[in-house]
């Protein structure tokens, strides 16, 4: 619809849509470190989208920098599987392949005309931020390398997709399994930090990317969670309640740090919450934590400490730090650091489009600004960014620190 200069209607409910951008009230979250939840004026139009795996997530952003409306949606491809992985091997198929580029596009020209109707202004800009399979799959890109060792991406770059009639812009990534999310993420975790220039992005979803950088460089890498933070097993629970579930059956005695059920419910589970957690769903949250602790222990063997901590998605939004350390998800020194981010992916792309992320009117960039401000001007050369991204599976004693991360436990990085 056309924009009628009011907001969009919000959920009240969590659905993990990914349509917020990290507005938390008596929280400290990303949107409020800037001051408010709005964008700079751009003095036109801009629409972002985040492409996720699970589900599709527009904003359209007025001139003077309202988001106006917001258009939310499964993604079609889900039919060709949960994972990315999947859908590579579906896209095998030239047809299937097709049909998952059809789906995509034809959903972001419904938000487009939904945000504008049929007249598009001309200097309406666009940017598409997505993990690099969806953005091969996207531009009508084999991706059977993105699946297949060494897992190289050959148009990590920034590239462009017609959308309604538009050049939008498809947003670079870093390597197959760091996409133009993490990218967008950095952009939208930047921009007006008051805190110090380290900075540990974690986007708790299906592959569990990390970023940390600073001024000195930039670093990443991919921790294969599996679906454990993304629906209860398929039972429709989102991810923030099994975590906070999973920690109180901790305190209470109920689970022991190996993630053992007590007898009297280790065969049906046990009902907290209203819902039945069952051992096979406490083994796989192990799982995906560990592969979370790992990466997050490695990036900052790697580059240091983060100042800051910043949680992307919808599962970081709701996502109580203290329960999070609790069951070992995170380490006891982010404590305090910690930053609600919510759509981070969607933040960074409308950021990206109202060409705001070198320059920004009225504000002096801090490191982290100017680091952007060079990553950006190399993606418009058409060159990846200078990030060193790690392989967590080739990495010598990472079998031995998944197993020591499998543990329902608090653990620190640093030693006191």
């Amino acid at each position: 619809m056309p924009y009628d200069g009011k907001k969009g209607s919000r959920c009240v409910i969590c659905t993990g849509c990914g349509a917020c951008f990290g507005e938390l009230h008596n929280m400290r979250s990303l949107a409020t470190e800037g001051g408010n939840d709005s964008f700079p004026a751009s003095g036109h139009f801009v629409i972002g989208a985040d492409i996720g795996t699970t589900t599709i997530a527009m904003a359209c952003v007025s001139p003077e920098g309202v988001v106006c409306d917001t258009y939310v949606g499964l993604n079609l491809q889900g039919e060709y599987g949960r994972d990315v992985l999947s859908r590579i091997v579906a896209a095998e198929d030239p047809e299937k392949a097709e049909k998952m580029r059809v789906s995509v596009l034809g959903f972001l020209e419904e938000g487009v005309r939904r945000f504008l109707g049929d007249v598009i202004p001309d200097d309406l800009r666009m940017s598409i931020a997505c993990n690099m399979t969806m953005k091969y799959l996207l531009l009508g890109r084999d991706p059977q390398e993105l699946g297949k060792a060494p897992f190289h991406a050959s148009y990590p770059g920034r590239e462009r997709v017609r959308v309604c009639g538009i050049e939008a812009e498809v947003l670079p990534g870093f390597s197959a399994f760091v996409g133009g999310d993490l990218y967008a993420g950095r952009l939208a975790a930047a921009w007006g930090a008051v805190q110090g220039p380290r900075t540990l992005l974690v986007d708790l979803g299906t592959n569990g990317e990390c970023l940390l950088w600073d001024e000195k460089g930039i670093c990443g890498c991919a921790a294969a969670a599996g679906p454990a933070f993304e629906g209860g097993a398929g039972r429709g629970v989102w991810g923030a309640d099994l975590v906070h579930f999973l920690a109180e059956l901790r305190r209470e005695g109920f689970v022991d740090e190996t993630g053992l059920l007590a007898d009297p419910y280790f065969e049906e589970g046990i009902l907290i919450g209203g819902i039945r957690m069952t051992q096979k769903e406490i083994r796989d949250l192990q799982l995906a934590k560990s592969a979370i602790a790992v990466g997050t222990q490695t990036l900052v063997k790697e580059g240091g400490m983060p100042d800051r901590v910043v949680l992307a998605g919808g599962f970081g939004y709701f996502l109580q730090p203290e329960n999070a350390i609790a069951i070992g998800l995170l380490p006891e020194d982010f404590a305090g650091k910690i930053v609600p981010g919510g759509n981070t992916a969607l933040r960074g792309a409308i950021l990206d489009a109202s060409d705001l992320t070198v320059t920004p009117p009225g504000q002096v960039l801090d490191p982290t600004g100017r680091l952007l401000a060079g990553m950006e001007e190399a993606h418009r050369e058409e060159n990846a960014p200078g990030a060193k991204i790690l392989n967590l599976a080739q990495l010598p004693d990472f079998q031995e620190e998944f197993m020591q991360h499998t543990e329902l436990a608090p653990f620190r990085l640093m030693k006191e």
